[in-house]
């Protein structure tokens, strides 16, 4: 019984112990906190990045049309300034958007 319960303890620490070092490795995380269509070939996205404050961030953004057919797809540079930034970029599109999508944030180079 007691080498049981021992051994239920050494798995919950690996287990948090594993949570917090995959969390401790997300350098750059970024929400979409909005989107406007401007017109049939731009879309204003706006972005939150939380990273290190001296960290370069690239976030990729992609836009769809109401068929579901991607429409365009840019990479977004956040320079090194700050630990949290918010900005609006615009994207361009093929033809009229109806959603953006944010796909990833990691650091840059």
């Amino acid at each position: 019984m007691i080498v049981g319960a021992v051994l239920g303890v050494l798995f919950l620490a690996f287990i948090a112990w594993s949570g917090i070092s995959y969390i401790g490795k997300q350098d750059v995380t970024g929400e979409l906190t909005g989107f406007t269509v401007v017109s049939d070939t731009e879309v204003e996205v706006t972005l939150q990045v939380r990273k290190a404050d001296g960290t370069p961030a690239v976030c990729t953004v992609r836009s769809q049309a109401e068929d579901g057919l991607e429409v365009g797809r840019v990479d977004f540079r956040f320079e090194a300034e700050g630990t949290t930034v918010h900005r609006a970029h615009t994207l361009r599109t093929t033809e009229r958007a109806t959603s953006a999508e944010l796909l990833s944030c990691t650091a840059g180079d």
